[in-house]
């Protein structure tokens, strides 16, 4: 009978070890299943940024469109400014000749009447 038991004590070592083995591989299992978890939150996570920073990027091209388009105004703007004040310039110059011919105009009726 000696055998038979030490064949039961085999058997129930060899089922202690493999419910212990079992239980690593169920551990195992459960890491894995974790870190795939993880890895499919950080892939979410990155694809959010990458469609957060294809945002950024069409708004700071939306921006530099409109900073080009403003700079290109506030040209048109100088330019106009720079035009105008030619004119003014212009008309003061007439202004200046009409004030000068009307002072000779009358200085002329003066000695016409005298």
């Amino acid at each position: 009978m000696g055998s038979i038991e030490a064949g039961t004590d085999e058997v129930n070592n060899g089922m202690k070890a493999m419910n212990e083995v079992g239980d690593v591989f169920k551990h195992i299992l459960e890491s894995v299943h974790r870190v795939t978890e993880q890895i499919q939150e950080v892939t979410a996570t990155s694809e959010q940024m990458s469609a957060g920073t294809e945002e950024v990027t069409a708004s700071v091209t939306e921006m530099s469109h409109i900073a080009k388009e403003s700079e290109e105004k506030s040209k048109h703007v100088v330019q106009i400014y720079q035009e105008q004040s030619l004119k003014i310039n212009d008309t003061r110059s007439l202004v200046n000749e009409l004030k000068n011919y009307s002072n000779e105009l009358q200085e002329m009726l003066i000695r016409f009447k005298f």
